[in-house]
């Protein structure tokens, strides 16, 4: 697959977590999944940027996710509740990890990167539906 920048692919918008301060935030919603439930994609992620990839799941949905990235970034998997912001899942400043997630109930999930690195960082994605 030929790296690409999301932002080409996304609507921009300005992050609305307030713990984020990124100037601005590359989001997909719904994600893009192919024909077998799966979504792979090769990004650059901008320096003090954020990349999203949102999907609206119902209560027990699985998604098994998984990362690679050549510098650390900072993860999470979130969803929104009026103003407050639930975070699931957390990890901070690593380059690679992956787990199966199950929604505990119906929302808009996000997958989320944060680059603090002080330069842009390649990031591989993979999202497959359970």
């Amino acid at each position: 697959m030929k790296p690409r920048m999301l932002k080409s692919l996304a609507t921009m918008a300005l992050c609305a977590a307030g713990s984020i301060h990124a100037a601005e935030t590359a989001v997909m919603s719904p994600i893009p999944w192919d024909a077998q439930g799966q979504f792979l994609e090769e990004l650059q992620v901008p320096d003090q940027g954020v990349v999203e990839a949102c999907e609206k799941l119902t209560a027990g949905a699985k998604v098994h996710w998984r990362y690679e990235a050549d510098a650390p970034l900072d993860f999470n998997v979130h969803y929104h509740k009026g103003k407050k912001v639930t975070m699931p899942v957390r990890k901070d400043r690593t380059a690679k990890a992956e787990a199966l997630f199950k929604a505990a109930t119906a929302q808009e999930y996000c997958w989320m990167w944060s680059n603090k690195s002080g330069a842009p960082v390649w990031l591989t994605l993979q999202l497959q539906r359970r």
